[in-house]
């Protein structure tokens, strides 16, 4: 099966999640997020600001401004046709992008990828061997190249398929944080 049929599956399918479950869902992924060890001692943490039917990060950037003052807080920025890398320090540092989703400011300081500690992406799609599927921009197959980071996907159970396609360029996650857990990928 082909990329976009497949994200188009996907897709269709959290469209009909039921709101309580979603809610729910969100809920247990923040908690088994917070609880990863790769988590707790990062101090430079990419996040993204979530979009439509992802995995909600809202409640998650909240609780980082709230409890996480010695990690920094990095979202992304679309410049052109790449992801520039900002730390943000609250929810004032945001505006509504084009697409529909928060990004930092232009004035938010720069932060390099090399300087991440842990990598947190969004994906319509994962499977067990850690491949993700994007929504088709490419933006994060830009980016994640260059992070040498651990790379954290956040996914619903049914975002988790038994094969994606890839190709040479496609930069793979090392676990996805779901409501059952974290899947550690074989990335063979």
């Amino acid at each position: 099966m082909n990329k976009s049929i497949l994200r188009r599956k996907v897709l269709q399918v959290l469209a009909t999640l039921p709101l309580h479950q979603r809610v729910s869902a969100n809920v247990q992924i923040e908690k088994n997020l917070i609880e990863l060890l790769e988590f707790k001692k990062a101090k430079t943490i990419l996040f993204y600001a979530s979009f439509a039917s992802e995995v909600s990060t809202y409640s998650l950037l909240r609780r980082f401004w709230h409890l996480h003052n010695k990690q920094r807080l990095i979202l992304p920025r679309v410049m052109n046709d790449n992801l520039i890398l900002q730390q943000v320090e609250n929810f004032e540092n945001l505006k509504m992008s084009n697409w529909g989703i928060l990004e930092p400011l232009p004035n938010c300081l720069k932060i390099l990828p090399k300087e991440i500690d842990l990598a947190i992406v969004p994906g319509v799609a994962f499977d067990k061997k850690g491949n993700r599927l994007g929504r088709g921009k490419g933006f994060y197959d830009r980016l994640l190249p260059e992070i040498s980071a651990s790379k954290i996907g956040l996914a619903f159970s049914c975002q988790i398929v038994k094969s994606l396609p890839t190709q040479a360029h496609d930069v793979k996650v090392d676990k996805v944080v779901t409501e059952e857990g974290v899947e550690i990928m074989n990335n063979e």
